[in-house]
């Protein structure tokens, strides 16, 4: 590698970890325009593009280079950047919610990572510990918290020994902050949450809100888990404001809708409830936005609406139980199975009476 292109690229790297993609993506376009790159120089090149599209949200781009850099590097024998491009594919069925997807490219990932030789190189030793954050990510998945945060810790580890200022740094931190919270160790989901948010930089670009969007979350879940829906509600309600931004907003809808019937918030509830529907595609078809509902058709005083609440929370509990692809929503699922045993008990009564 040449000391002239070996040092830009070093600057674009450096500049993705400060979450300055723009001007990362400037960075790279220069590189491209020089001429007599090696294959290795060109990959890399390739491979920082795709990342940089994937966080700035843009993602069909971003999948386009990232399945070109994948062609690319088998071509080439070059197996190392064609994890690269699986990582970057998965990154972004991750975050669009696309789980069969994302499962198939961490088996390919896995399979791939494992036929290649062990070595004590930089190289190596940065695709492991983005093979040990995935492989957490697919423990978590599928439910199996303990196995996750050993994942996590040990993807940790690595970044800190061979890239201490990595970005990446701050999504494993969030991931084993989520991991904590749906064990319901919440005094550890507090702690490496405000420990992240401590550490993330100001800026508005798509993987930075991503990020903070996640911590509210993570911290609106939290207290309301233990009762504090105000605090809950203060922190949902943030979230949702970078999720409007970022196009993903029927998560936070669904948690706030929730926490205010919890409140017996009621007249909020469904003006949030019609929000949602204002803001987001299609979300009658989504199982949270049913369970919601049926929330909210619960604390009506008519029996019929009872009923049709009934017959909802049962639907999306048994559709939950086949494929709780997100753990937080199984603490939904928790919430919506309390409410369908309320219903039933109520009911139960009234027949009695």
């Amino acid at each position: 590698m040449s000391n002239s292109e070996s040092n830009k690229l070093a600057i674009v790297k450096n500049l993705i970890n400060k979450y300055k993609f723009e001007e990362a993506l400037r960075q790279v376009k220069d590189i491209e325009e020089g001429r007599n790159l090696t294959p290795e120089e060109a990959l890399r090149t390739q491979a920082y593009k795709a990342t940089i599209h994937s966080r700035l949200g843009q993602f069909d781009v971003a999948v386009k280079i990232a399945e070109e850099l994948y062609q690319n590097s088998q071509e080439m024998k070059m197996s190392l950047f064609t994890l690269d491009a699986l990582y970057c594919k998965g990154f972004i069925f991750y975050v669009q919610g696309r789980n069969e997807e994302f499962l198939r490219i961490i088996e390919q990932h896995e399979k791939l990572f494992n036929s290649i030789p062990r070595e004590e190189s930089r190289e190596y030793q940065e695709r492991e510990a983005f093979y040990l954050l995935r492989k957490g990510s697919r423990e978590y998945n599928i439910g199996d918290l303990n196995l996750a945060l050993d994942y996590y810790e040990k993807s940790l580890q690595v970044f800190e020994e061979i890239d201490p200022n990595s970005s990446v740094i701050h999504v494993i931190l969030t991931g084993i902050a989520f991991a904590y919270l749906v064990k319901g160790e919440l005094n550890l989901a507090l702690e490496y949450t405000e420990k992240t948010l401590s550490l993330l930089p100001e800026g508005e670009n798509f993987y930075l809100l991503n990020i903070k969007a996640n911590l509210l979350l993570n911290l609106g879940v939290l207290y309301w888990q233990k009762g504090e829906l105000d605090s809950a509600l203060e922190y949902l309600i943030r979230e949702l404001e970078i999720a409007k931004e970022i196009k993903y907003p029927l998560k936070p809808y669904i948690h706030i809708i929730c926490v205010l019937v919890a409140k017996n918030d009621l007249a909020q509830a469904h003006y949030y409830l019609e929000e949602c529907k204002l803001n987001t595609e299609k979300p009658e078809s989504d199982l949270r936005y049913q369970g919601a509902h049926a929330l909210i058709l619960k604390t009506s005083p008519r029996l019929r609406d009872h009923f049709e609440a009934a017959t909802i929370l049962k639907r999306v509990i048994e559709e939950f139980c086949r494929d709780l692809s997100n753990l937080l929503d199984m603490f939904l699922c928790g919430v919506l199975l309390v409410s369908l045993s309320d219903l039933y008990s109520r009911t139960l009564e009234i027949s009695f009476d």
